[in-house]
């Protein structure tokens, strides 16, 4: 499996904050590859791989968000292809 560089963002779970980051993101032609988040009350956790790594990451530096860094199993074109989820444990 190949793998990819994904954040870990923790945000206050308050209306915009989550539009302001992907704007700002958006604004400096940074796409993004995948996205989750969960709610979990108060704060919410963005968990996002980036097209641009470096650019995200200095973006994110620039605009004090903190951030964790780590791997993330990476499956091209999963919903275009014939693949199914047995393949993924090979």
């Amino acid at each position: 499996m190949q793998t990819a560089k994904q954040f870990s963002v923790s945000l206050v779970n308050k209306p915009g904050r989550l539009a302001d980051l992907l704007a700002t993101l958006s604004k400096e032609k940074v796409g993004l590859r995948a996205l989750t988040v969960m709610d979990s009350g108060e704060r919410g956790t963005l968990r996002m791989v980036p097209d641009d790594f470096a650019l995200a990451s200095e973006i994110l530096d620039r605009i004090n968000i903190r951030f964790d860094a780590d791997g993330a199993t990476r499956i091209d074109h999963f919903w275009h292809s014939n693949l199914h989820l047995a393949h993924l444990r090979e």
